[in-house]
């Protein structure tokens, strides 16, 4: 386990963090370019371009929120789908772990929600938005959306490996779930495909979630443990079904 954790903080440092490596910013990259999409909403917020909503917080501060939970899901599926085919010269040449591969995306991800969430708590601030324990439950809730998004990633990682256009199939879809998550606003159920849409865990995590963060709406318990139950399951499902079939994609690497 010690070998697979210092392979992860290797592929961590060198996929990531020394991603900026020779640009002038640097470090800098790494704190501008994930709170990008919130800074670009929160501008257009100032400039008036949202209109205002129901409760007394502004608009970008819900998406804010919104977009940071699904980013979450979102590098994390897109990335755990990524990690074999990015790094099978490592596992061919060297025995890199697929688990090692794999932990080195996570730990991307939970750096680049933390750094939005750090901004988030200042817009609460700056807004002078009352929050309470939500904030603090925020980032644990954000770790089963990251665990639902890995899983799916790993499993979909080792179909990537024979079929290279799956990982164009995954980006894509990544891209327009954001659109269908709840991110800008909920979605109205009295039609079947808002229904439909309703059942998404990924709408089921970021509606709930903002509801957790931001206190504003009542929190539905009983979507929270369906989609718990679902990530558990897709964890186990995901660690089995690596182990099972890497001998065969050890094979095709070579």
């Amino acid at each position: 386990m010690n070998v697979t954790l210092q392979q992860a903080h290797t592929l961590f440092r060198r996929n990531h963090l020394y991603q900026y490596e020779g640009m002038q910013l640097r470090v800098l990259w790494h704190l501008i370019m994930p709170c990008l999409p919130i800074v670009l909403y929160n501008f257009l917020n100032l400039l008036g371009v949202f209109q205002n909503t129901e409760s007394d917080l502004p608009k970008s501060l819900i998406i804010s929120v919104g977009i940071s939970l699904y980013l979450a899901f979102s590098e994390s599926f897109v990335g755990c789908n990524n990690a074999l085919e990015i790094n099978k010269n490592y596992i061919a040449k060297t025995g890199l772990g697929f688990f090692a591969c794999h932990l080195s995306v996570i730990y991307s991800v939970v750096m680049s929600f933390l750094i939005r969430y750090t901004v988030i708590i200042f817009l609460l601030i700056i807004y002078k938005v009352d929050f309470g324990i939500g904030v603090i439950v925020g980032p644990f809730f954000c770790l089963l959306i990251i665990v639902f998004g890995s899983s799916i990633g790993v499993l979909t990682s080792i179909v990537s490996v024979f079929y290279k256009d799956v990982s164009n199939i995954i980006q894509a879809l990544a891209f327009y779930l954001l659109f269908a998550s709840g991110v800008f606003g909920s979605i109205d159920q009295a039609t079947p495909i808002g229904r439909a849409l309703g059942y998404l865990p990924t709408y089921i995590f970021v509606d709930n979630g903002k509801s957790i963060v931001l206190g504003t709406l009542e929190i539905n318990h009983q979507e929270i443990i369906w989609v718990s139950i679902l990530s558990a399951f897709l964890a186990v499902l995901a660690i089995t079904f690596t182990r099972n079939v890497k001998g065969l994609m050890l094979d095709y690497m070579k």
